[in-house]
C-alpha cells in the first residue's frame, strides 16, 4: 500500500485525485469524501484534461 509522506501543509484530497482513486491511504480517501461534490467534479475535470 502507498503511504505517502504528508507534509502539514498537503492537500490530501488532492492527492487522492492524483491517484485517480487507487489509493488505499484512508487519511487521502476521507479528504476526499469530505469535498463538496461540485469541487470534486471540477477536481476530476483538470485531472481529466492533464491526462490527455
Amino acid at each position: 500500500m502507498w503511504t505517502p509522506e504528508l507534509l502539514p501543509d498537503t492537500d490530501v484530497a488532492q492527492l487522492y485525485v492524483d491517484a485517480d482513486g487507487t489509493t488505499d491511504e484512508p487519511r487521502l480517501r476521507r479528504a476526499y469524501e469530505a469535498l463538496p461534490a461540485e469541487e470534486r467534479a471540477r477536481w476530476h475535470t483538470a485531472r481529466a484534461a492533464l491526462l490527455a
